[in-house]
């Protein structure tokens, strides 16, 4: 992930404005023609393991995360050109306890090769809308310190893939840890269908107090994910994708 976000920072220079609903309102309209470009889809095999929702910490990961840790280790060995993210380091502790030396370096391995990309770092996934900011330092603290620690390396890129609602504390505090860029998803529907047809799924976000940008930091808004019609077609207005053109480009 840190490697597609590092070649789309490279490409964009839109700033999120202050005022977003009133700039979005005065732009210009981006006319495009349907099936005219080549479909690019890029994959981004990731983890996204809640520490608590419908089970327990201990159940989910009895039940789910330990297996996917093993078996990732396992198969990025099995198929040399597999990739994979992951997200949470409170798992990866409770995994780590229990893995054998041999493990242990084959894990490291694949980080330091780059096909095993530690994403964000925290201690866990944080909503943002509700936290003091103090938790969110701790638990980044937390996490970042485990990860340096075990792993010897420090996150460049932030995957918030599942927040329900976005602050602009923590692209702040990302970049003030060392993070390079962040990717979202959960915004208003109406403000990514505006970010989408006017090419603006890439922008660096400004702090209010920022003029001169000296904290900007580098945000990609992902689609939506779950219908491939809304996946595919940001760049057409949202309009439902040909079943030949997903056959034929994806």
């Amino acid at each position: 992930m840190n490697s597609v976000l590092d070649a789309l920072s490279l490409t964009s220079g839109f700033q999120l404005p202050v005022t977003t609903t009133a700039a979005m309102s005065r732009a210009d309209k981006t006319q495009t023609v349907p099936d005219t470009e080549p479909l690019q889809v890029i994959v981004i095999p990731h983890s996204h393991n809640d520490p608590g929702w419908k089970k327990t910490y201990r159940e989910y990961f009895d039940d789910q995360t330990t297996h996917i840790l093993s078996l990732m280790v396992k198969k990025l060995h099995e198929y040399p050109d597999m990739t994979f993210i992951w997200v949470e380091s409170t798992f990866l502790d409770t995994w780590w306890l229990n893995q054998t030396l041999e493990t242990r370096s084959r894990f490291k391995e694949l980080v330091h090769s780059g096909r095993l990309e530690i994403a964000s770092g925290m201690w866990v996934a944080p909503d943002e809308a509700s936290p003091h900011y103090f938790a969110l330092v701790d638990q980044m603290i937390e996490g970042h310190y485990w990860v340096k620690k075990n792993l010897g390396i420090v996150p460049e890129s932030s995957l918030n893939y599942d927040q329900f609602g976005y602050s602009s504390t923590m692209p702040y505090l990302n970049k003030l840890a060392g993070i390079k860029h962040v990717l979202i998803k959960r915004i208003n529907r109406w403000v990514k269908e505006k970010f989408g047809t006017q090419h603006r799924m890439n922008f660096r976000w400004r702090q209010i107090w920022d003029s001169q940008g000296l904290d900007d930091i580098f945000a990609h808004v992902c689609i939506f994910g779950r219908r491939i019609s809304c996946c595919f077609e940001h760049a057409h207005g949202f309009n439902s994708i040909q079943n030949s053109r997903v056959e034929t480009d994806s």
